[in-house]
């Protein structure tokens, strides 16, 4: 058996990475699940959140929008909406995408509109957090 795995990480307009890793650990629909090399093959639905993989003492984490992960032996393929490597978010496109999400909430606030409009707020604020952006909330105090 081999030491490492191949993960791709994919979106419909990118392959994000593609590297031999010993380990990753990925959000699925029911609960986060770990991935080491000859993993049995399973699928599962992603969920927003943070997928992470390690080769030796390096660790890399990706934020990623929903999707899908395919696990076979030799191999993970995630394929997702979105996602971007720590420390390479985009954080005025993260921005953007917020403050749309925000605006078609208020004006859908129930249904299949709703639904979208959560999950793009739901991501733009991972990403916002993982850039280490903070958002004032009410109440804050203003910094001095």
């Amino acid at each position: 058996m081999t030491d490492t795995f191949e993960i791709q990480i994919v979106t419909p307009s990118r392959l994000v990475v593609r590297d031999e890793v010993e380990e990753a650990v990925a959000p699925g629909a029911m609960g986060d699940f770990g991935v080491l090399p000859g993993h049995a093959p399973f699928m599962s639905a992603i969920r927003v959140g943070e997928i992470w993989t390690r080769k030796g003492p390096s660790r890399t984490t990706y934020v990623v929008a929903n999707g899908y992960a395919e696990v076979s032996p030799g191999r993970m393929i995630v394929l997702v909406e979105g996602a971007e490597r720590e420390g390479e978010i985009d954080v005025d496109h993260a921005e953007e995408e917020r403050r749309y999400a925000e605006d078609l909430l208020a004006k859908n606030p129930e249904g299949p509109e709703a639904e979208r409009a959560e999950a793009l707020l739901e991501w733009a604020e991972l990403r916002l957090t993982r850039a280490g952006v903070h958002r004032p909330t009410p109440g804050d105090a203003p910094t001095p």
